[in-house]
């Protein structure tokens, strides 16, 4: 499997001390089991690739495999016996080239393209490296997840930045609902920006993600009232079909359910989706079975646009990086609390 797919990864689950100078297999991962490493770190892995994972003897490589599996994973597999009957070639930490390593495998995910109705989008990939080059390839598809377009994006030059307006350069803009960036390092770093061509003050900028959602997704702010409107904008990168389960704050006995199909995107307006519903009191809410989504939400008014990436991700410490309160500006902040308790 490894030498016929160049897209498996390999996790060795053991310390750090057997992988680096006992030896492991060339290019695999170490994210250790007992440690609580793994479970800590997993996130970074593929959902749609085939994951195998090995320990010494393969206890740990199949306690790994179980979380994975339970982790919405589904080519989990772990090598019996370990690296006790492992056969083939080993390294160590110390004559292993990392450059040796580097797949065709990372990615920057750009969930929505607005690109008809006077929308316009704008992107842009820059190379964090401050040493080497970054080539890629930026494909386009539509709202079925088929293919539509691809542009290849060859020697991003070390710390240089490479920008596009999607209606400049793909021919039928109209037909992108998302665009996926694959490159050959792990350097790149990327946002989107959407804008209404008729007011220049009408813009939102958000980053690109690089990893998927692997648990519930948090939506942590909804306005649908006071001449507020909020679209959610949701992506399924993985090879399943996926229904996503909505429940909102102000009642969480009441649900939503949206199916995406295997790569397809959709674009919700809520005030549409909730249809029928009192909406004055909806303020936030998690969507569940969300593994493999990818997403972002807006929020406008006609005179402010604003937007936030949809992600996984609670904390115990959150930190406002700036507050501008004066005769001009004003700041607003929020926090929900996705627990039960």
């Amino acid at each position: 499997m490894i030498s016929e797919d160049d897209n498996v990864v390999v996790v060795d689950v053991r310390g750090n001390i057997d992988y680096c100078y006992t030896g492991h297999i060339p290019c695999a991962l170490n994210l250790d089991w007992n440690s609580g490493q793994f479970e800590r770190e997993y996130q970074q892995l593929p959902l749609n690739v085939a994951i195998i994972n090995i320990c010494e003897h393969g206890n740990r490589g199949r306690y790994a495999s179980d979380f994975l599996d339970q982790h919405g994973y589904n080519k989990v597999y772990n090598v019996s016996g370990g690296m006790s009957v492992w056969p083939y070639e080993k390294v160590t930490c110390k004559n292993e080239n990392p450059d040796d390593c580097i797949k065709q495998k990372n990615q920057l995910y750009f969930p929505h393209i607005a690109s008809d109705n006077g929308w316009k989008t704008e992107i842009a990939i820059i190379n964090t490296s401050s040493k080497t080059s970054l080539s890629g390839t930026l494909k386009g598809y539509n709202n079925a997840g088929k293919q539509v377009d691809e542009l290849k994006i060859i020697d991003l030059k070390a710390r240089s930045r490479y920008e596009i307006k999607i209606s400049d350069i793909f021919p039928d803009p109209e037909l992108i609902s998302y665009l996926i960036f694959t490159y050959d390092s792990d350097q790149a770093y990327g946002y989107l920006k959407f804008y209404d061509s008729s007011n220049a003050s009408y813009r939102v900028a958000i980053p690109a993600p690089d990893t998927v959602n692997h648990d519930d997704i948090i939506i942590s702010h909804i306005a649908v009232s006071d001449g507020w409107w909020t679209s959610l904008n949701l992506v399924n990168t993985t090879a399943e079909s996926r229904t996503l389960t909505f429940t909102f704050n102000n009642d969480p006995t009441k649900v939503k359910t949206l199916t995406l199909a295997a790569g397809a995107h959709q674009a919700k307006d809520l005030a549409k989706f909730l249809d029928g519903w009192q909406l004055d009191d909806i303020e936030s809410a998690v969507i569940s079975n969300a593994e493999g989504i990818v997403g972002l939400e807006l929020f406008g008014n006609g005179k402010q646009l604003s937007g936030i990436l949809l992600r996984d991700k609670t904390a115990e410490t959150l930190y406002y990086p700036h507050i501008a309160s004066d005769k001009t500006w004003w700041t607003g902040v929020i926090a929900f609390n996705a627990g039960t308790s």
